[in-house]
């Protein structure tokens, strides 16, 4: 006989209260979710759950940013490692498919103590797999390559160089564009620009071109990741001058 205290705790957290008031199916559908919500934080993926979950933790791929994966042994690629995490994502299909999606659509029907204690065994290998397996991930990157300030100009004008669609407009006025050109004629030091890359699914916001360049709207971009750079202020330093003309004299809105 299984001791019920002996299952994996995700499992048995999930069930016991509903267990101990007599409610064996829906003690089942709780260690059910549970279980999804603890893969969900080991692998912080909130966007997925149930099957597609599971099939990203255990795949045979390589973790990515915001994609991790859960290794249950050493990936050596052997056929031994991978008939182990093609094994883990099978059994979680079967769990989800046999028991999860019949307990969804056949909500009327009892459920037996034995059959449900089956259920919570099966939900709680899973549950152990999950737990110690390994994480691998993949955090975002860094390169510090220099560049020449023609170079910012010229990708700021190409919109290689664009701003997020959060960004403020224009604030610098000449005589601080003034004092930055000073400061680079000078070689003074100046502050690092930090670019980020979108284009993927892990970037929550769009680039917008900066004002006063000719690019299309949704071209693929780098953003500043803090701040903003310099370079488009003086690559188009009347930008701002125009856009306060245009509403010179006129009443501000009331919010």
């Amino acid at each position: 006989m299984i001791s019920l205290a002996s299952l994996h705790p995700w499992v048995w957290d999930g069930a016991r209260s509903l267990w101990q008031s007599g409610h064996h199916r829906e003690a089942v559908e709780g260690a059910i979710r549970k279980l999804n919500a603890e893969t969900q934080n080991k692998l912080c993926r909130r966007d997925l759950g149930e099957v597609d979950l599971f099939k990203q933790a255990f795949s045979l791929d390589p973790a990515d940013v915001g994609k991790p994966r859960l290794r249950r042994v050493l990936p050596d690629d052997s056929k031994t490692y991978r008939s182990v995490q093609r094994g883990a994502i099978a059994f979680a299909e079967g769990i989800f498919a046999g028991i999860r999606n019949p307990l969804a659509h056949e909500a009327d029907e009892d459920m037996s103590e034995q059959e449900a204690i089956e259920y919570l065994a099966a939900l709680s290998v899973l549950a152990r797999w999950v737990d110690d397996s390994e994480l691998e991930e993949r955090l975002m990157g860094f390169q510090t390559p220099l560049y020449e300030l023609s170079d910012y100009l010229k990708w700021t004008t190409s919109g290689r160089i664009q701003l997020p669609d959060f960004q403020r407009g224009y604030k610098w006025e000449d005589e601080r564009i003034r004092q930055l050109l000073v400061t680079i004629l000078r070689g003074h030091p100046l502050g690092v620009v930090m670019l980020l890359k979108t284009g993927n699914d892990q970037i929550r916001f769009k680039p917008r071109p900066v004002e006063g360049t000719d690019v299309p709207q949704g071209t693929s971009a780098e953003v500043p990741a803090a701040g903003r750079p310099a370079a488009p202020d003086i690559a188009h330093p009347g930008a701002h001058r125009r856009r306060r003309r245009r509403h010179h004299g006129q009443p501000r809105q009331a919010a």
